[in-house]
Parts: structure tokens; sequence; C-alpha cells
């Protein structure tokens, strides 16, 4: 019996035996293949931290490493022990500091959870780090120093360079502090080799590198401006503040030079627009010297000589303290302004600027424009038939045109005349022939008390103060007017009395129009023609029209019929010649 029990065991085992050897031989290959898959997974997984910003990213990072892979236990556990050592390491490596040590970096994406902000001044005044670009739509960032209850920038090491998230600034063994962008350096403090042994963020916002000693700095950014002065700093002949560029790609810029501080705006030729010199809000202690340094404190500007004398100041305030850090801004608009930065989120604007006036610039306008304080832009009337009152003269020398000169509202100026030289002394009639002599004048400006002659061959806005009385004759040049032959073909016989081949003229200068929605309908070109409507003066706003209109309307701008651009622009003139649109 124990044989005949025994049988059917035997029987069981060996008919289940080939089924047992598949299944082993089965989850050795699947183990085999995760084992094969481990490192491929491993890696995916390494380089998607660089993915993870938030803890919804794990799980895209998972299904990219494993996809439908059974997941082994022995590469759930290695898995999870990845994601604790990157989860210390990312909070290690994000802990803010006071002091940097040669052989350290940082990325915005490391200290994306401090704002990217890695250095901290000692009172945590200021900060170091990666802020957000305005000037780019995309995630680029700056390399900044940052008041950190304002979030106010107040210096750059890329304002032109913007990185990205994941490029490092470096402070390298050899003691070189530089931003780093791929292959690039896009900035670098050219420190190496020079015995920095560490880099630290005053609480006066002053960014400094380091020697052995401390006792002055190998590299500081107070000695590289940007933007911005602080309280505390001192600017010095042969530094640069600069403007970030406006919507006209028009830069901005103090220097000192030649003894005196002053303001340039960046045309193709810099034009000078403020001097401290000049500025009569200046209390002087010593005449006769020249500005060396200018430093700025809690209330004051002071300008001083080579030697340290003190010169002259301009008060910004009466209620600064120590405890709180005057920034003063150049502006895209040009102006200089101060501000008060305090704790607490308060960035208070102070009512000084300078210059005075902000019609002393020459581009608080559009070229060619009246500034005039207190009303804003005008165009002046002689302009008036030209598109944005410019009668579009780019390089005259170059031109086979011919051009004459008119002659600007009473009392309008040009505040280059300030700071340039005159080319001559000479009566109205030597000076304006004078500019029509030189092909690259394009304005002139002659000063009636003195006799003194300027030329520009580009002028920014123009400007009229004091009730109109600069006391300059100003002229501009224009493209020459003609008559109304010289649009005719010479084979055509007309009578140039008829008034009718001056209301076609103008109709034609209507259709031709840059802006569809100014050219009429042609129910109204018909109207116009057969004289049932008066026909409005039109604008100028093509090489074209400006052609012929020169040509056609000499006799119209001398009797002073021109209508102007505030009655063509009017509603009244919209309703009576509304534009179809493109057709």
């Amino acid at each position: 019996m124990g044989t005949a029990a025994r049988q059917p065991v035997s029987r069981v085992q060996s008919t289940q035996l080939p089924n047992v050897n598949e299944g082993v031989q089965e989850s050795s290959r699947k183990l085999d293949l995760e084992l094969e898959l481990l490192p491929h997974q491993m890696t995916v997984i390494t380089g998607g931290w660089q993915k993870i910003t938030n803890w919804q990213d794990l799980s895209f990072v998972l299904m990219e490493a494993f996809g439908n892979h059974h997941l082994h236990r022995k590469c759930i556990i290695m898995w999870w022990m990845l994601v604790i050592a990157n989860l210390l390491m990312m909070c290690s490596s994000s802990t803010q500091k006071q002091v940097l040590l040669p052989g350290s970096s940082s990325s915005q994406m490391e200290y994306i959870d401090n704002n990217g902000i890695f250095l901290l001044s000692n009172g945590s005044t200021f900060g170091f780090g990666f802020v957000s670009s305005s000037a780019s739509y995309s995630m680029s960032y700056l390399l900044a120093v940052v008041h950190l209850a304002t979030t106010s920038v107040v210096w750059s090491a890329n304002v032109d360079s913007p990185v990205s998230h994941s490029d490092n600034f470096v402070f390298d063994k050899d003691g070189n502090a530089y931003l780093q962008s791929g292959d690039s350096t896009v900035w670098s403090a050219n420190t190496s080799s020079k015995g920095a042994t560490s880099m630290q963020l005053l609480d006066s916002g002053n960014l400094v590198v380091l020697g052995k000693d401390n006792s002055s700095p190998l590299w500081q950014s107070f000695s590289h401006p940007t933007d911005t002065l602080l309280s505390g700093q001192s600017f010095i002949d042969g530094m640069t503040l600069v403007s970030h560029s406006n919507t006209q790609n028009t830069t901005y810029t103090l220097q000192i030079k030649s003894g005196d501080m002053m303001l340039y705006t960046n045309l193709q030729t810099a034009q000078p627009y403020w001097s401290a010199l000049q500025d009569n809000r200046m209390i002087v202690n010593k005449n006769g010297n020249n500005i060396y340094s200018a430093n700025l404190s809690s209330r004051s500007w002071s300008f001083y000589d080579q030697s340290g004398l003190l010169l002259s100041q301009l008060i910004i305030t009466q209620q600064g303290d120590g405890n709180t850090t005057l920034a003063a801004v150049l502006g895209n608009d040009g102006l200089i302004t101060f501000y008060v930065l305090q704790s607490g989120n308060t960035k208070s604007t102070l009512p000084i600027t300078v210059p005075q006036d902000s019609c002393d610039m020459p581009a608080r306008c559009k070229p060619y424009s009246i500034c005039n304080s207190g009303t804003g832009c005008q165009c002046p009337s002689a302009l008036s038939s030209y598109a944005n009152c410019n009668p579009g003269i780019i390089s005259p020398c170059k031109s086979k045109d011919k051009f004459e000169l008119a002659q600007l509202d009473n009392g309008v100026g040009y505040v280059g005349t300030s700071f340039a030289s005159p080319v001559s002394k000479t009566n109205l009639t030597g000076c304006k022939n004078a500019c029509m002599g030189n092909c690259s004048c394009i304005a002139v400006f002659f000063e009636q008390t003195s006799g003194n002659c300027f030329f520009f061959s580009q002028i920014g806005s123009l400007q009229q103060k004091d009730g109109g009385t600069s006391g300059f004759a100003s002229f501009v040049k224009k493209l020459e007017e003609g008559e109304l032959r010289d649009i005719f073909d010479a084979k055509l016989k007309y009578n140039d009395k008829d008034e009718r081949l001056e209301i076609a003229i103008k109709v034609a200068l209507w259709c031709i129009q840059d802006d569809f929605y100014q050219r009429p309908s042609m129910s109204k070109v018909v109207q116009m023609l057969e004289g049932v409507c008066d026909v409005p003066q039109p604008p100028i706003s093509s090489q074209i029209g400006s052609r012929l209109y020169a040509n056609a309307f000499k006799s119209s701008s001398e009797e002073g019929t021109s209508s102007g651009m505030s009655d063509y622009n009017s509603d009244a003139l919209l309703s009576a010649v509304r534009l179809s649109g493109p057709r």
C-alpha cells in the first residue's frame, strides 16, 4: 500500500516538473531584462532631476524611466534610495550663505526655493543671485544684487545677456568669479591667480571679492556700476552708468569727462544734455576745480576734485539717515530718479530729478517735435504736413534731392546748443548759408544776442521754454518745394492757374497714403473731384507723397493755407474723409 500511495505523488511531480522549470526560466529572463534596463532607468531618473521643479514631475520621470515594465522590488528600493539622496543634495545645496569660498557654483534651478538668491549680506538687506529678466518673455535670468525688501535690482553682471535656469555662477578654485552659459563665459570678474579667498555681499549692497588680508577688495561691484548708484558709492572719472534701452532703442549714459559730470543721449553721435557744473541747484563750496568723483550719501550728491576737496553738493532729501539706502537710477527715459529703499517693502520716490526739467533731453519727444514743459509734445507748424513731424531726411550728403530751410516757431530751441561749440560767429543770413553749404547739417540754430551759429547732423526733440523766448532763430532742412509743372509730363498741355489741378493732386495724395485707413472711398473721391466737398490738405506719409507734395504746393504753403497736423487729424476731417480700408 505504501508503494501504491507513493505512485500518484511521483506521477504528479513528474508531470509538473517541466512547468516549474519553465516558470523558473521565465522569472530568470525577466530579472535579467530588468537588470539590463536598470542602468538606463537610473540614467533617465538622474537626468530627470533636471526636469523636476515640483512633486507632480516625479510621476513623469518615473514613467519615462520604467514605462510599462514590471518593477522589481530591488529596482524600487534602489530608485527610492536615489530619490532620498537627491533630495538631501538639493536641500543641502540650496542653503543660502553669507560667504562664498573658492570651488563653489550655483544656478537658478538649485536655489529656486530661495527665488534664485544664494548669497546674503550680513543683515540680509541685500541678496546676490539669479532674478527674472524683465527684458525677455522667455524664462531667462540676470545674475544680480537685489535689495530684498523692495526687490530692486541695484547691480547686474549680464544686463544684455540673460541666461537660463541651468546656467552656473562659478567661483572657481583659482579665485575667479564668472557666469557660465553652456561653453561661453557671459561675465567674469577677472580675479584669477590674484589670491582670492572669499566672496561676500556687504550691507551697503557692494559685492566684493576679498584676498587674504581682507583690507581692500580685489574686485567690487561698486567699481563697475550698471544703471544704479547707492549711498556710500563713489562714481569716479572713467566709470560709466548706462540706462536700459527704451522702445526707440535709445540709451543714456552718465560719465565724468574733462572735469565735469555729464549725461549723454546715445544717438548716432552722443549728445550731452546735462552738466553738473551748469546745474543751478548746486551748492558750490569751491569754484574752478575739475570734478573727479561724486559720492552719494543718504541725503546729498557730493562732488570732489582729485585731491578729495569738496567742490559742490546737490541736496537730494532733508530726511535721510543711516538706516535707509538712497539709490540714484538712470532710467530709460534719460532721467536720474532718486529712491529711498527701506525695510518693509517701502520704496519712496523723491521729487528731485536730474535734469530738473524733462524737456532738457533730446529724446523726450520724437525727433523734430517740440517739448513744452507742462503741455507735452507738439509738432512745429512748419512741419505739420509731415508724418510724425519728421521731414524724413536721413543722409542728405548722399541724396540728389534739393533742400531748403524751414523756420520753426518762435522761441523754439535745442538743448544741444548748451553743450556744443558754435561753428562760427556771424549774422542770420551767414548762419543759414553756412548750413546750406554743409551737406551734413540738417538743423541750424542762430543765437541772436551773441551771433553764435550751431549746426547739428542729427537732432532729437526740440524745446520751447520761458514763454517762447529762447533767443534762437531755428531752422531745419526739408525737401525743396518746386512748381506744379515739375510733376507733369512735359508733353502735357495744361493751365497752371486751373485750381482743378491742385484738387486732383490733393486727391491723389490721399489715395496713396501708407495707412489704408486714411485712404478715401471711391464715392468720396468722386465727391472731392466734382467739388461737392472740400479736399483737406493731405498728410505726407510716404516718400512718393512727400516728393509730390513738396513739388505741388509751394504756393499753398507760402500763403499759409495748410491746415496743419491738428486739423487733418480732427474729428471733422475723419468724418469728411472716411476710409474704406484695404482694397
